[in-house]
C-alpha cells in the first residue's frame, strides 16, 4: 500500500544517517518537528526495504560526492540541506 511515512533524523549526527526505505520511496519534504529533522516519504509499505544514506549539510559546507539533493529547512539563523548518498 502506498502511504506517506515520517522518519526522524538526528540533529546530533549530521555527517551520515541511515534509514531503511524501499528503493522506490521518494522524499516529499525535509523539515523540522519538535526540534528534530524529519523527512516525509512517499513509500510502498509492501515493497522490500534497503538501507539508504542521508546527509544534512549546512550552507557553505561540502556536499558529499554523488549525493542527490532532497530538500532545505530553515532553522533560526541556520539553513540545512538534505542530500541522499549513493552506494
Amino acid at each position: 500500500m502506498r502511504t506517506v511515512h515520517k522518519f526522524r533524523l538526528s540533529r546530533l549526527d549530521m555527517d551520515e544517517q541511515k534509514a531503511n526505505l524501499p528503493l522506490s520511496a521518494k522524499v516529499l519534504h525535509f523539515g523540522m518537528q519538535e526540534d528534530d529533522f524529519v523527512i516525509w516519504v512517499d513509500t510502498d509499505t509492501e515493497a522490500p526495504t534497503k538501507q539508504r544514506r542521508f546527509f544534512v549539510v549546512g550552507t557553505g559546507h561540502p556536499i558529499p560526492g554523488r549525493a542527490t539533493y532532497c530538500g532545505t529547512v530553515m532553522d533560526g539563523p541556520f539553513v540545512w540541506h538534505l542530500f541522499e548518498g549513493k552506494f
